[in-house]
């Protein structure tokens, strides 16, 4: 952490990172970060090895998110996510991989029908 303070949810343990703080988190671990402040930005650095096409994937997450096109805790609707899961290589904790694949094909591909993208230019160039 550069500056503030995190909440980090990780593998159903919550951590309170404060800015020095460190946290590594293993490939296939179960996570999500916060802002614990309305008020206070919290700045930090997240390091991808290998990183893949995880920057693409967090502009539009955040793209999504800035223009309010999430639910409110600030995540894409389920249908924007399985638009996306097989594009960026997003997978949840718990059912098989080869499972949620198959099933982020299948439901991506009606999303995608009805709409949603698994690319918004407007957040980011490939």
């Amino acid at each position: 952490m550069k500056k503030g303070n995190l909440v980090v949810s990780l593998n159903g343990e919550t951590k309170k990172l404060v800015a020095g703080d460190h946290l590594l988190i293993e490939k296939g671990m179960l996570h999500r970060w916060s802002n614990e402040s309305e008020t206070e930005t919290a700045q930090m650095t997240v390091t991808f090895e290998p990183a893949l096409n995880t920057e693409v994937f967090l502009e539009q997450f955040y793209g999504l998110s800035n223009e309010g096109k999430t639910k409110p805790d600030g995540t894409p609707s389920f249908l924007q996510i399985m638009a996306m899961a097989n594009e960026y290589e997003i997978y949840i904790a718990g059912p098989p991989l080869p499972v949620q694949k198959f099933l982020s094909a299948v439901l991506g591909g009606f999303a995608r029908l009805i709409g949603y993208k698994k690319y918004y230019p407007a957040y980011s160039e490939r």
